[in-house]
């Protein structure tokens, strides 16, 4: 029996049923609380933690926040963020797998898993279930997945299924939020069952992204600086339980479910036949090569697609560590439309330090804007205006190892 209108008009009826006994992540609540904790994105780490299993994401997650209102968690809210994140490795039994894929087929009754499964049973109960096909999507990331095997013994179960945005919550939930800043238009995902095993999957999920910026952007935030790398589309690791990598607009993601291991090889088969069938006439984005400076740890960068730092001004933006005389320092690039536009975020963002009482230390040339300041979040911050592009650097203590480090990013903007 297909879902149909009548259908749609049940699930709605219980989904209001519930809406108030769960966060909307709206951030609404957080202008009235008085010690200005970001509740929202505390809760999609507890969602990301909990619901998941995902480390890597709690951990990235959390770790946005600024120091300035992170300080302010109280100490009940402090301790759970300290076993579950400072440790987080010791913090789950050994036994639970990275790829949340396992929790979708083994779904607890938490929160997530009592509202999820109370929608899921009445549904069932009217005989229907919610397709996941998309109509009218684009087929083309659908082909890209290899029909019959991925890999020697790893056999398509089913057919492969498209997600929009309007259906991508149904495969990963509420981490669907971190992917529509990055210009997400569809996910093909496959799974690929063992010939010898049918309780081993592999899940491949391939995502079309707006552009190679935010295919990065979104690989980026789950990429580890101590990962094995892997000479697969622009950038890519390998781990024993995942294979991520992005090619062109496009990331790719595949995690084993069922079990924590399985020989590498079997990922890079499996990412190699999808790397073979995607456009690959694109490299990494041309902006890295303005974070390429020695100070900067390598596989450090990210793309932030949305309010880099937070702040609206800065519309989007790269941001990677750097080490420089024994003092850490995160240094960015905000590459703005004109150079109009560039100068109208730095005079907000100036704006916004004098309200905030900050003294400015502001010189202006012909062709260059910098000024040095104490950002309330960030701590010391230098930044510069160099035509359309803002450079910067935050969590100094020292200006003049900032001042250092933007220069030599200023001096590559003429070698793109």
């Amino acid at each position: 029996m297909k879902f149909g209108y009548l259908d749609k008009l049940i699930l709605k009826r219980y989904g209001a049923a519930v809406r108030p006994y769960y966060c909307h992540l709206c951030g609404k609540c957080e202008v009235t609380c008085p010690k200005g904790i970001a509740i929202s994105t505390v809760n999609r780490c507890l969602m990301y933690a909990e619901a998941y299993k995902s480390a890597e994401l709690a951990r990235f997650t959390y770790n946005e926040i600024p120091s300035a209102i992170s300080a302010t968690q109280d100490a009940s809210t402090s301790l759970i963020f300290q076993r579950r994140w400072s440790g987080l490795e010791n913090y789950w039994p050994k036994e639970t797998s990275e790829s949340y894929f396992s929790l979708k087929r083994n779904i607890s009754m938490s929160r997530t898993g009592l509202i999820f499964s109370v929608v899921i049973s009445f549904v069932f109960l009217w005989g229907t279930s919610v397709p996941y096909a998309v109509l009218g999507a684009d087929n083309s990331v659908e082909n890209v997945l290899p029909a019959g095997e991925c890999s020697q013994d790893w056999i398509m179960k089913d057919k492969a299924t498209l997600f929009n945005r309007e259906t991508l919550f149904d495969h990963i939930n509420g981490e669907a939020e971190l992917y529509f800043p990055y210009g997400f238009e569809v996910l093909a995902s496959a799974t690929y069952v063992n010939r010898r095993n049918p309780e081993l999957w592999i899940v491949a999920d391939v995502y079309k992204m707006g552009s190679v910026i935010d295919a990065f952007g979104i690989y980026s935030n789950y990429r580890k600086t101590n990962a094995s790398w892997i000479t697969l589309g622009a950038e890519g690791f390998v781990s024993s339980s995942q294979l991520m990598f992005y090619q062109d607009k496009y990331f790719v993601r595949i995690q084993a479910t069922g079990t924590t291991s399985l020989e590498q090889d079997t990922f890079l088969v499996c990412g190699s036949a999808v790397s073979q069938k995607l456009p690959s006439n694109a490299g990494p984005p041309r902006e890295l090569e303005i974070l390429r400076i020695p100070e900067v740890v390598p596989k450090s960068e990210r793309y932030i697609a949305k309010s880099l730092l937070g702040y609206a001004f800065f519309r989007r933006g790269f941001i990677a560590d750097t080490i420089l005389e024994g003092e850490q320092v995160q240094v960015f690039l905000v590459p703005e439309d004109s150079q109009d536009d560039a100068r109208k975020a730095v005079d907000h963002y100036r704006s916004y330090l004098k309200a905030e009482g900050k003294n400015i230390h502001l010189s202006e040339t012909a062709d260059l804007i910098s000024m040095a300041a104490v950002d309330p979040l960030y701590g010391g911050v230098f930044v510069e205006q160099s035509g359309r592009y803002i450079i910067g650097a935050v969590r100094m203590k020292e200006p003049s190892v900032a001042k250092q480090l933007v220069e030599k990013m200023r001096n590559r903007l003429g070698s793109r």
